[in-house]
């Protein structure tokens, strides 16, 4: 039901199809004034030039309307040439004090040319969509003049409007697993299409990645054979994709509005304007804090503890996320999501929060394999998790927080005073 749900928000909206697809043109100076933003440290496939050799190309007329023209017959048509679809993983880990296998991250070095095109596709199709309007205003991630510390500062903040008006809610935030890495290339084609990508234009990058062979990058050097599919193509848009961001921000953005179309989400009414909006979500790249309150009977007035329909709602709204999320290809992990449920008591003469043993509820998510369901481990109000870089609780307490920031503050004064810091460091502390 929920793929069923996911594909009738695939359609295109009216403001995209009336208006002229992204062109398929990659003028002379656009292609100079692209490489001319790149670093020439870059790492590419070794199967071909180099980021060094176009972006020293660029710089001479002749040899810039020659690449350019080999970057736009396939961009323009759909090929995919043949050198291209040489791909080396590496493998580079997540923490930096861990070697382990299960720690690292694959990132795919791509032909320096054919990435350069992602990049100019990831470009294009998210500003004709912010152009156009196509974006919620829940999605953060990969939008100019959008930061995680603002999304973060959005969640605290309505964490106090709720506290402000002794309003039950639900928060859960979860994380989507290897998010580049499972998005299928029919769905990712589709959500391309509908903000104006032409159909050449991705044959180009899901034709070539789904020739892919694949050469492992090791300490010993690089292998000599390749792996690759046989029937049917690997899927995911790889990490290392510079059209990758773009992507996973137009698959989500279905999702969102089926979250939307149900209804879900938490109203508020300003303050000063009085006006109404609502919203389901802040989600920053694979990290998502899904917010839920209901609309009749949210705001205490009594010692009430029944959160039983406000815990059904969020079961939905956690099934509905997942459900839209497997349908592109994506998967929860269980292990990092957590939720809270936030209900207040008046006591005395106060309110104060309930805890978990006095509104009991449990929200399960089918696991990665969607054989079976896992229950999410559920926290109190004055517990912090990190989030974007900060430690927030729902009670709006900075214990956790302050906590933090003392311990990187004694390490900082530690590498100054006896002089092992790196270089930057050390630039910055003259500076500031």
């Amino acid at each position: 039901p929920y793929t069923v749900q996911f594909l009738s928000h695939l359609k295109i909206e009216t403001a995209v199809s009336t208006q002229p697809r992204i062109s398929k043109v990659i003028s002379i100076q656009s292609y100079r004034d692209s490489w001319k933003k790149m670093k020439p440290n870059t790492s590419s496939s070794p199967f071909g030039p180099t980021f060094v050799h176009y972006i020293a190309g660029s710089r001479d007329q002749q040899i810039a309307e020659f690449d350019a023209t080999m970057a736009n017959i396939p961009y323009a048509s759909g090929y995919s040439p043949e050198v291209w679809i040489n791909m080396v993983d590496v493998l580079i880990p997540k923490n930096t004090m861990s070697s382990a296998i299960k720690k690292t991250r694959i990132i795919v070095l791509f032909h320096a040319l054919f990435n350069m095109n992602n990049k100019r596709i990831g470009r294009e199709m998210i500003a004709n969509a912010e152009e156009l309007n196509q974006i919620p205003w829940e999605v953060y991630g990969s939008r100019k003049s959008h930061r995680a510390i603002e999304c973060a500062t959005n969640k605290v903040l309505t964490t106090d409007i709720a506290r402000q008006e002794h309003r039950s809610m639900a928060l859960c935030s979860n994380d989507a697993k290897s998010c580049f890495d499972r998005i299928l290339h029919a769905i990712a084609t589709i959500c391309m299409r509908r903000v104006g990508v032409t159909k050449e234009t991705c044959l180009m990058m899901f034709g070539t990645l789904a020739q892919a062979k694949h050469y492992i990058r090791t300490t010993y050097g690089d292998s000599e054979t390749a792996y690759t599919c046989i029937e049917v193509p690997f899927q995911g848009i790889y990490q290392g994709n510079g059209a990758g961001p773009g992507i996973w921000l137009l698959v989500s953005i279905p999702i969102i509005n089926m979250l939307k179309s149900a209804g879900f989400g938490f109203k508020v009414r300003t303050v000063i304007s009085g006006n109404d909006f609502a919203f389901v979500c802040y989600t920053f790249v694979d990290d998502t804090d899904l917010v839920h309150s209901r609309e009749d009977g949210d705001r205490n007035d009594d010692t009430s503890t029944d959160t039983t329909a406000l815990v059904t709602e969020m079961q939905q709204v956690v099934d509905t996320w997942e459900g839209g999320l497997r349908a592109s290809g994506g998967a929860l992990v269980p292990s990092k999501s957590y939720w809270y449920l936030t209900h207040f008591i008046f006591e005395g003469n106060k309110w104060r929060y309930a805890s978990i043993e006095e509104t009991p509820g449990d929200i399960t998510i089918r696991d990665v394999t969607g054989t079976g369901r896992v229950p999410l481990e559920r926290l109190e109000v004055q517990e912090a998790r990190e989030s974007l870089g900060v430690f927030i609780a729902t009670n709006g307490n900075q214990t956790a927080q302050t906590e933090e920031l003392r311990k990187k503050a004694v390490i900082w004064a530690d590498r100054v005073r006896t002089g092992r810091f790196t270089q930057a460091e050390a630039w910055y502390s003259l500076q500031y």
